[in-house]
């Protein structure tokens, strides 16, 4: 599988998040692309929240801004997409070989939520990890705490 290899739930998401990204980059609301975009396409009306929820989280939790790419998937990129689609099968306290340190509840059920309002039948399909990496968000910082 190539880095460009992701099917639509994951191409939605991580349209979603560069908008939010780019957004943020320029200190404005990034809810108004997302959601134009997300109409455009007829995503669920949960699908925004549950996205911006989770992005917030997650730099939250690493302590660092997350960072967009551009044509290929940033490692940020490739983390998110490894949250949704392993976070609801983990629980806050479990880890897995995907997701080794566990994750905090909070994002947990915030990548549950971005899963959730994906549909039923949306799956992500996830680049493999580069050989030498342990997380895919890069060293741990403030989430090991």
């Amino acid at each position: 599988m190539t880095e460009s290899t992701i099917d639509s739930g994951g191409d939605l998401f991580i349209a979603l998040f560069r908008l939010w990204a780019q957004a943020r980059r320029r200190c404005a609301n990034p809810l108004p692309a997302m959601y134009g975009h997300g109409d455009r396409v007829g995503a669920s009306a949960e699908l925004v929240p549950a996205c911006e929820s989770c992005f917030a989280l997650t730099e939250a939790c690493l302590g660092r801004p997350l960072c967009a790419g551009g044509g290929a998937l940033s490692r940020d990129e490739r983390g998110l997409l490894l949250l949704v689609r392993h976070a609801p099968a983990l629980g806050p306290t479990q880890g897995s070989a995907s997701v080794p340190h566990g994750l905090p509840g909070a994002l947990c059920w915030a990548s549950f939520a971005v899963a959730r309002a994906l549909g039923e039948g949306a799956t992500i399909a996830v680049p493999p990890p580069a050989p030498d990496e342990e997380c895919p968000f890069g060293p741990l910082t403030a989430w090991a705490a």
